[in-house]
């Protein structure tokens, strides 16, 4: 097990390198410039004045001394700072932001478990049923429908109908755990289903396939109750499939809240992602491309590693 974790975080290494360099060059190539457009909103700049802001940011220097510059930094922990708040860190402003992000992302994934295992296991216990029928539906209107919309309908519909309105500000957790949850439910619930439809449909799947296995039929000659043939066995051994899902799933939400906190007024990690690009500021995007992608690599690795305690058959070779 050891060995396999070692050579999956040296695996992640190396990608994550490649994502920045690749990225780097992406940013480089990209048009505009965050310099001047900054300066030039407090009145005309000069060229020697940009010049000389271009060589104090160390950015008039080719383009892989400035890559060699910033992994020497990121090697040191620093980031450097931000081009548009040059007071801020790169670092400091995701570590502001990510808490806002990893509730919704987490209470995302709890309603979508909510909604789709019940419905999933369900729709494969009575397959090509009437609620199968339904379940299924509710699946393709869930991948079918984007999260931009559904986010928008929520937003106009349930202030009309119900008079709930996104709050203006996401108090903590800690401080006013009501006020918090009722500033998340609606965002949660938006990306939650739109997970839930994925979920369900590979949990009906995995179900299905693992209810005609002969151990199945030979748990309920010996006289289990169904419910524990289900849950014990059948359940259990459609985790799986099911785990890699929610994994992948929760690991795109880290960095792909950004619609959904644009919509309803949420300053997380999305947001952030958003306003970077926007105001082209190259270092906290090279920042926030660098953390997204480790992200994505943890989480893949703690769910595959995640394997061996559903299954204790599995082996890492």
């Amino acid at each position: 097990m050891m060995q396999y974790v070692v050579r999956r975080l040296l695996l992640g290494v190396v990608i994550i390198s490649l994502v920045a360099l690749i990225s780097f060059l992406m940013i480089q190539a990209a048009p505009g410039d965050t310099l001047l457009a900054r300066l030039a909103q407090g009145g005309r700049v000069t060229p020697a004045e940009l010049e000389e802001k271009r060589a104090q940011l160390g950015i008039d220097r080719p383009i892989f001394v400035q890559f060699g510059d910033w992994v020497g930094g990121l090697l040191r922990g620093d980031l450097g700072n931000s081009l548009i708040f040059e007071d801020r860190s790169v670092t400091g402003r995701i570590v502001d932001t990510l808490p806002k992000t990893l509730e919704l992302v987490i209470l995302s994934t709890i309603l979508s478990l909510l909604i789709a295992i019940p419905i999933g296991v369900l729709s494969a216990v009575k397959q090509d049923g009437v609620f199968d029928f339904f379940g299924r539906m509710f699946a393709i209107l869930g991948l079918a429908i984007p999260n931009f919309f559904l986010g928008i309908v929520v937003v106009v519909y349930f202030g009309i109908w119900f008079g709930i309105s996104p709050p203006a500000t996401q108090p903590s957790i800690f401080t006013d755990p009501y006020d918090n949850l009722k500033a998340y439910v609606l965002p949660s619930l938006v990306l939650g289903v739109s997970m839930s439809a994925v979920t369900m449909r590979m949990t009906r799947a995995t179900v299905l396939e693992v209810l005609r296995q002969d151990f199945v039929r030979t748990a309920r000659a010996k006289g289990l109750r169904s419910q524990a043939v289900l849950i014990r066995h059948v359940l259990r051994n459609s985790l799986v499939p099911i785990v890699t899902v929610l994994g992948n799933q929760f690991a795109f939400l880290i960095g792909g809240t950004v619609v959904v906190e644009q919509i309803f007024g949420i300053r997380g990690l999305g947001d952030l992602i958003f306003t970077s690009i926007n105001s082209r500021d190259y270092t906290q995007i090279m920042g926030n491309t660098l953390f997204v992608g480790t992200a994505v690599v943890l989480v893949n690795l703690l769910v595959d590693v995640s394997y061996a305690w559903i299954d204790p058959r599995i082996r890492y070779a």
